[in-house]
């Protein structure tokens, strides 16, 4: 959904649209001020969302990360969009199979240690923030994340606008978003990670 899309849709939930069918206009009672709060809600609704249930999954080479040189290792800056780390280790891509690279440390949550001679096509995968909007985005501008947590967003910013006036339709707006946001509970996946027999020395694939 666009910008404008999920600000009408707010508006529409609590009433404050249109009246007798004609829009109503910014300068007509609070009209002014629910518009200017929407933006911010907007980003404090798409915030909490891919930082609790439904996080965007993104994915960076080595190559492309900042880093700090030592005699036997590499100190790497997280991506600036970096929320949580994902996965098992760095994902090895050169091979036959893909295989983990364990991290050996991470540094204040946004540095991690690995040694120097991991390749630099290596992948990070991580959780990202979300893309924000600034406070008078155009129409036609697509939030981030994916357009089923859009459908969310109008409830969110519904309920805070009216929070202040009708502890009734609050409630009601906001059980609703949290109802639909449990929906968005991402399903379980499979993957096969290398498990090296110690006894035998060799390495055999299996699927967990």
């Amino acid at each position: 959904m666009t910008y404008g899309q999920v600000r009408d849709a707010a508006l529409q939930l609590i009433d404050q649209y249109s009246v007798a069918g004609a829009e109503i206009a910014e300068t007509y009672n609070n009209q002014a001020d629910y518009l200017r709060r929407v933006p911010l809600l907007i980003n404090d609704c798409m915030m909490y969302i891919a930082t609790t249930t439904r996080k965007i999954p993104s994915a960076a080479k080595l190559e492309t990360l900042d880093f700090e040189e030592h005699p036997h290792m590499r100190v790497y800056d997280a991506p600036l969009d970096f929320f949580q780390f994902r996965g098992n280790g760095l994902l090895d891509l050169t091979g036959e199979h893909p295989v983990r690279l364990p991290v050996q440390a991470w540094v204040t949550g946004r540095q991690f240690v690995v040694p120097k001679d991991y390749p630099e096509e290596a992948v990070l995968e991580y959780w990202r923030l979300p893309t924000m909007i600034n406070d008078d985005p155009p129409d036609t501008l697509e939030l981030d994340n994916a357009p089923e947590v859009h459908r969310l967003v109008p409830y969110y910013v519904a309920a805070h606008l009216v929070m202040g006036d009708d502890s009734f339709r609050y409630q009601a707006l906001y059980n609703e978003f949290d109802a639909r946001l449990a929906l968005l509970m991402p399903q379980a996946l499979t993957a096969a990670e290398p498990i090296m027999d110690c006894y035998d020395g060799f390495t055999a694939w299996e699927g967990y």
